[in-house]
């Protein structure tokens, strides 16, 4: 009997426990029923509650459209100013239809993850307005269209190049199309390319031909490798191979037996030769900065870099023929201790003829400075303006000429029967002695200040001998 009466009043709680779930649960339901269930996201904005119109309020703050993105290639953007064409986004209309299809008393699907939409605004704008923007994008522009579809090999400074119209051709018409519908939906970036706004042209057998002269001309002028002079280099590629194709009289490109392009062997010889002009300095005259910085012309001499030019010339042409791109130091007939434009380096000896001044400039810095004598100018034995160098050093020796033998402790031959030496048989240097008291040429130093130069100096030294004037 007591357990007849427990289950009843189990069976009593059971009951009353689902009728206040269901009547919950059907409460909840007639709440929705002018709002958006729970767990609903619209466009990824929570909206359990809220009615169409407050949720398309949400929405326009966070969609206002106020430009659009036009991707023209893969490194060009240009953007569509749509503030001047009545643009407008309504929600409503796909709001409206999103809680009409919503059943309320189905609400309880959305907590397991049923309740996210994405929906599309209805845009309307002015279509006059939006196709003059439209028409203002530099893309559009008629002059960046009408290009002829053409194929032309064209020779330029930097070499031979390809003008291509025939590929990749802007599709203006289908451009403004795809930038209409991408502002119509709403969209804040469009790809021309990905949309297909641009095409290629079917290649006719007259463009295939010369495709195939491109390729070879391409392939020709594609060797590159570099001319070291010192801290300088000159970099042989298309701006100077190109000039090696060799043209016939109406300047048509020549081809061998194997119809390839022939190498202009004259053209690469001139090149080297055009190298040799610009970095040679064995033997010309010279404009030269003093260390005191002064600027002094030097004539010639026997210091400086001469480029073997036959020798470059044979290995140009080998290297080229074998595409080796090697960098590469010339060979020189003359070869001065540093290469490039200043061929001095940081350690040299220069002789100020006019003042009677030795300098010695060790690592860029004054190591030594002594008064010296000259050669003699009135009696013809003038010492000439030259750039040489150290070609030797030698102790104890006897200097013999016309008239005269001279012992020396440190004797150092710079040019000809020229060089530096100690005369004990001074006691003054400097000043105008060598007017008419001068040497048969050589450069006199004191004793103690020969010996230190002597000590520290090595064969291959450069040695500048001038003038503050210009006159020999």
């Amino acid at each position: 009997m007591k357990t007849n009466k427990r289950r009843t009043v189990l069976l009593t709680v059971i009951g009353s426990v689902f009728a206040t779930l269901a009547a919950g649960y059907v409460f909840l339901a007639l709440y929705y029923a002018k709002g958006y269930s729970v767990g609903t996201y619209v466009n990824g904005i929570y909206c359990t509650g809220k009615t169409p119109e407050e949720v398309s309020t949400l929405l326009k703050e966070r969609t206002i459209c106020r430009e659009l993105t036009v991707q023209v290639s893969e490194e060009e953007q240009e953007v569509l100013d749509l503030s001047n064409v009545s643009y407008q986004a309504d929600y409503m209309p796909a709001l409206t239809q999103l809680l009409a299809a919503q059943n309320p008393f189905l609400w309880c699907k959305n907590l397991f993850g049923f309740g996210h939409y994405e929906v599309e605004p209805e845009i309307r704008f002015d279509e006059k307005n939006l196709l003059d923007e439209i028409l203002s994008l530099p893309c559009m522009a008629e002059d960046g269209v009408e290009l002829p579809h053409d194929l032309m090999i064209k020779r330029t400074e930097q070499g031979y190049i390809l003008e291509d119209h025939t590929k990749h051709i802007f599709d203006r018409e289908r451009a403004i199309e795809v930038i209409r519908e991408a502002a119509f939906h709403g969209k804040s970036t469009v790809d021309l390319v990905q949309k297909g706004c641009y095409y290629d042209i079917e290649p006719t057998p007259d463009m295939e031909a010369l495709y195939a002269v491109w390729q070879k001309i391409d392939a020709f002028q594609s060797f590159s490798m570099k001319y070291l002079f010192g801290d300088s280099e000159e970099v042989v590629d298309a701006s100077v191979t190109s000039k090696w194709i060799t043209l016939d009289a109406s300047m048509n490109f020549v081809t061998d037996g194997n119809g390839e392009l022939v190498l202009n062997e004259q053209a690469v010889a001139d090149y080297i030769a055009a190298l040799a002009e610009k970095y040679d300095t064995y033997g010309i005259e010279r404009r030269y900065e003093t260390y005191t910085g002064m600027t002094v012309t030097v004539n010639g001499g026997i210091y400086g870099n001469q480029l073997d030019q036959e020798a470059e010339c044979a290995y140009l042409m080998q290297a080229f023929r074998e595409h080796n791109t090697a960098d590469r130091e010339p060979e020189y007939v003359h070869k001065a201790l540093y290469q490039g434009m200043d061929d001095v380096g940081p350690d040299y000896i220069e002789v100020n003829l006019t003042e009677q001044v030795l300098y010695y400039v060790k690592g860029g810095e004054l190591y030594l400075k002594t008064d010296i004598v000259s050669g003699n100018v009135r009696s013809g034995h003038r010492t000439p303006s030259r750039m040489c160098y150290v070609q030797g050093k030698y102790r104890n020796t006897v200097l013999r000429g016309p008239g005269y033998a001279s012992f020396v402790y440190y004797w150092v031959p710079v040019y000809k029967a020229i060089g530096i030496h100690d005369a004990t048989w001074r006691n003054r240097f400097g000043g105008e002695i060598y007017l008419s008291g001068g040497s048969h040429g050589c450069v006199n130093v004191p004793v103690e200040q020969m010996k230190i130069l002597y000590a520290d100096i090595e064969k291959g030294l450069p040695v500048i001998l001038f003038y503050e004037d210009s006159e020999e």
